[in-house]
Order: structure tokens, then C-alpha cells, then sequence
């Protein structure tokens, strides 16, 4: 199967608190992919990143999210 999705060095924050730092990883097409963790440690800000439905307004993001 072809990468669909490339995730590289994504970060999240929100004034001084980050969500998340670095994030590298791949998705592929046809393949069954889950988050699992505590809460709040980003599962939902990330998801929410990668649907462009986070909200913005107070949010810094930096990183490549390559869609192919």
C-alpha cells in the first residue's frame, strides 16, 4: 500500500502550555490506524488538527502535514 499521509515534527500550543512536540508518523491507505493514551495528553487536538477542525484563534501549530 502508498502513503497517504505524512506527518513530520508537527507541534501544538496554546499560549504557554503545549499539547504536543515533534509528532512524526505516516498513514496509509486501507490500514486501521488508533490513538490510545491517558487523558489529555492531545489525542483529540491532534485529530482535530488533522481534520482542520481545531480551533485556531489562540493556537500555534508548526510542522508538514503532506497529503498524497
Amino acid at each position: 500500500m502508498t502513503t497517504t499521509a505524512k506527518i513530520r515534527n508537527l507541534s501544538l500550543s496554546f499560549g504557554d502550555s503545549t499539547v504536543f512536540e515533534n509528532i512524526d508518523f505516516s498513514l496509509k491507505k486501507g490500514d486501521l490506524t488508533f490513538l490510545s493514551g491517558p487523558s489529555g495528553v492531545g489525542k483529540t487536538s491532534l485529530l482535530q488538527t488533522l481534520n482542520q477542525t481545531l480551533p485556531m484563534h489562540s493556537a500555534r501549530l508548526a510542522g508538514d502535514i503532506e497529503l498524497l
